[in-house]
């Protein structure tokens, strides 16, 4: 069995797919997108390909977003055990 330093380092821990949505995750994604396909439905052209490029860059910024959290968290973690340890 790998440690878990081992499992991080050669990208063996998979988090999205052991991470289970909750049920308001689930509502406010399915209402987004029934916001967004209405919304892509009544633009056309130059409007919907601004929409499509700003989806986009909102779901990068997300993802930035997502990863500074998992690193402030894991810095906290790994700041916790090694107080622990003293």
């Amino acid at each position: 069995m790998k440690s878990a330093m081992e499992e991080i380092f050669f990208g063996d821990v998979r988090f999205i797919e052991k991470t289970e949505m909750t049920e308001e995750y689930k509502r406010l994604l399915s209402a987004c997108a029934e916001v967004s396909g209405r919304l892509t439905r009544s633009l056309t052209g130059e409007n919907r390909e601004n929409l499509e490029d700003m989806i986009l860059l909102n779901g990068e910024m997300e993802t930035e977003t997502a990863k500074a959290y998992f690193i402030s968290g894991f810095r906290l973690g790994m700041k916790t055990a090694y107080e622990l340890k003293e």
